[in-house]
């Protein structure tokens, strides 16, 4: 089992913030990847809380409401062409 990325389901990152299983959990998948050196996706972050735990947690990437809502790809690469 090698696997490139690992997207963490909204059941998981749901109040993440506020449940010692759910960051147990997620902590687990982010030993699991830096031993097999893949990339872990948060999928539906909706609030700050959330993300600051991940970030706290050592997940790197995420997508959710609280980052962007969906959009059309001319759009999203508008958005990245003037991110800092």
């Amino acid at each position: 089992m090698a696997p490139e990325v690992i997207k963490l389901d909204i059941s998981i990152i749901r109040d993440i913030h506020t449940d010692i299983a759910r960051r147990a959990l997620t902590s687990a998948f982010v030993g699991f990847s830096q031993e097999t050196n893949c990339k872990i996706v948060a999928e539906g972050v909706e609030t700050a809380f959330e993300l600051q735990a991940l970030k706290d947690l050592g997940v790197n990437y995420a997508q959710g409401y609280f980052l962007a809502k969906p959009m059309p790809i001319e759009a999203a690469l508008t958005l990245l062409a003037t991110s800092d």
